[in-house]
């Protein structure tokens, strides 16, 4: 993606979802560290906070560099995904400490866990899970959040390639292009109306495709739709 055609504005990173539940993440790995391996936990814990911020803070610095150079913003944004997979890993591996594994994925307790992920993504809503819960059902939470932000930041990574592959100045050119041969088109589909009612109707109409469209480009890029 070029620094004209963006995965998000410069420090906007915090409209995205993939950051808001990165946030989950480190915030969530800070406590659940503190509370069960502040005494034997050594390398582990160290290794899981820091890929917890090193993912928080790649997907920062993938929207700061977002407005100078598109290559920077790629690396970042897989950096953060890289980060993830480290600390999947490093879960897992204090299960198999714990002698115990993973939820199945199609049982009913993770698909409980996944669809109440899917509604929450503010750290408020997730800190009191993290403060109360045991470190087993955490590690399946965490697991849980790991896993959808993952693929969040792998929609964000095919979106910047395929921004990268069309092009920056050729494509802000085409947008300026379409942005006013779009209004044109609106403008002659609005003129059609023969009535006031005709045309308040066919506004309506506009509106809810617009809609439509702005919920498609923002589900395939991973960004919070208001």
């Amino acid at each position: 993606m070029q620094s004209a055609v963006r995965s998000a504005p410069q420090s906007g990173y915090r409209s995205l979802v993939a950051y808001k539940k990165s946030e989950v993440i480190q915030q969530g790995t800070e406590i659940f560290c503190r509370r069960f391996l502040s005494e034997d936990g050594g390398m582990l814990a160290e290794g899981m906070v820091a890929n917890a911020l090193r993912c928080k803070q790649s997907i920062i610095d993938g929207s700061n560099a977002a407005s100078t150079s598109a290559a920077r913003e790629l690396e970042y944004t897989s950096a953060a995904r890289d980060a993830l997979d480290e600390l999947k890993g490093q879960v897992f591996e204090y299960l198999r400490l714990k002698g115990e594994e993973a939820l199945e994925p199609s049982s009913a307790k993770a698909q409980a866990m996944r669809d109440w992920s899917r509604r929450h993504d503010e750290w408020e809503d997730w800190k009191p899970v993290f403060e109360s819960r045991d470190d087993i059902t955490l590690c399946n939470v965490m697991l849980t959040v790991i896993s959808q932000t993952s693929y969040l930041l792998k929609r964000l990574i095919f979106s910047q390639e395929e921004d990268m592959r069309t092009g920056g100045a050729g494509r802000e050119r085409g947008r300026a292009s379409r942005d006013d041969s779009l209004s044109k088109a609106l403008y002659i589909f609005l003129d059609a109306a023969a009535t006031q009612e005709e045309l308040d109707a066919k506004c309506e109409k506009a509106r809810a495709e617009i809609a439509k469209c702005r919920d498609s480009v923002a589900a395939r890029r991973g960004w919070l739709v208001r």
